[in-house]
Order: C-alpha cells, then sequence, then structure tokens
C-alpha cells in the first residue's frame, strides 16, 4: 500500500529535481559571473539547454543523484563550523575574511568537492 512517507515515489520525479536544480545552479551562476554580458534572456536560454542536456543524457542524472545528498553534507558542516566559531565569540567579519580570502580553505573546499565529484564518477 502506497503511504505519504515512501520514498520510492520520488524516484519518478527525479528528472524533474535534477532539471531544476541544473537550471537554478547554472543560472545563478552566469547571473553572478556575468559570462554573456548582461542580457538576462540569453542566460535563461543557456541554462535552460544545459539542464534539458543533463536529462537527456542518463549518466549525467545518475551522477547529480549521487552527488547532491554529499554536497548537502558538506554545506551544513560548512555552516556548522563557521555557526562554532560565532558561538566561540569570533567576529563575524574575521570568519567571513578567513573562510572566503584564505586560499588554504579554499583549496580544501574545492579538493573536498572534486573528490566528491571523483567518488560519484566510480559509482
Amino acid at each position: 500500500m502506497a503511504s505519504i512517507m515512501d520514498i520510492g515515489l520520488l524516484e519518478y520525479f527525479t528528472p524533474v529535481f535534477v532539471f531544476a536544480l541544473v537550471w537554478i545552479i547554472t543560472l545563478a551562476i552566469l547571473e553572478k559571473t556575468k559570462l554573456f554580458g548582461d542580457n538576462q534572456a540569453i542566460h535563461w536560454v543557456i541554462s535552460f539547454c544545459m539542464a534539458v542536456l543533463v536529462v537527456v543524457i542518463p549518466g549525467l542524472t545518475d551522477v547529480i543523484k549521487i552527488m547532491t545528498p554529499w554536497f548537502i553534507v558538506l554545506f551544513i558542516f560548512m555552516t556548522l563550523l563557521v555557526l562554532i566559531f560565532l558561538f566561540m565569540g569570533v567576529k563575524g567579519d574575521t570568519v567571513a575574511g578567513v573562510f572566503g580570502q584564505n586560499q588554504f580553505v579554499i583549496w580544501i573546499v574545492i579538493l573536498v568537492a572534486l573528490g566528491i565529484f571523483g567518488f560519484a564518477m566510480m559509482q
């Protein structure tokens, strides 16, 4: 019997979730970097095409299904780490400077992200 808590029902909506995730992230990156200028229509079209391509290629959908929970765990860990420093009394500007300006921290996050990507590619 199907219930509301049956997670198996969400498997049918995986392509929709992957499409939305890729579309939103690609659009945000294009809007932030202004890679193709200030024309928002071009950003929307490019992000839509990228999302369609990711959904059409079945291997990419599987990779994103594996990577997404790990990136969420990384985001939660980084948020809790910042909160720990703030609760200890460190100023917000100091924490922002360490996490935003320190090259060592940036490279550690990049290496962890590449490790997550490598793990997803091996599955």
